[in-house]
């Protein structure tokens, strides 16, 4: 994928916004640009991007068999994150929510642990070419738990780098 480009001088870009980058060693990161500034396409770049990009996603509207949901999650809501600060939020992926009958909603995820042995992000999905051991291999084998309120999620759209492994796709394993 090319790299966007931020646009320091879009005056329809209401708000701030937040966009998160796993950079090529596995460290993932959270930005927060102040209203004004938009990510946007760039057809004519031939620059391609080794770092993945995510912007904050609120459509969650899956169609099929979905294998998870990538989240960036916070002890804090990322609404109280300054502009111009950078985070460090955990990446996870969301296996599911439950509900209990006293309106208490956890959270059923793992947590993103690194690359392991492999040189980048990229080598360990060349390597890994299907979602299901890219996934064990990249994320703890661990499954938490944690009730709505006491983590705030950020749900993913990647824009930039190479492409994760597909989560929506029937793997059989």
């Amino acid at each position: 994928m090319a790299c966007p480009i931020l646009d320091k001088n879009a005056p329809w870009a209401h708000g701030i916004s937040h966009t998160f980058t796993l950079d090529s060693d596995g460290i993932f990161t959270g930005h927060v640009h102040p209203p004004g500034e938009a990510l946007r396409h760039d057809p004519s770049s031939n620059v391609v991007d080794n770092n993945q990009m995510f912007i904050r996603c609120t459509n969650r509207n899956m169609r099929g068999r979905c294998r998870g949901l990538l989240c960036a999650s916070s002890n804090m809501p990322f609404d109280k994150y300054t502009v111009g600060s950078t985070f460090h939020p955990q990446l996870i992926l969301v296996m599911g929510i439950s509900a209990n009958l006293d309106g208490t909603i956890t959270y059923h995820y793992y947590k993103w642990k690194g690359i392991g042995s492999y040189d980048s992000v990229a080598d360990a999905m060349a390597t890994l070419k299907k979602p299901i051991p890219y996934i064990r291999e990249t994320f703890e084998r661990t499954l938490y738990k944690s009730n709505h309120g006491d983590i705030h999620l950020a749900y993913l759209n990647q824009v930039s780098g190479v492409t994760f492994a597909c989560l929506n796709q029937q793997v059989h394993c």
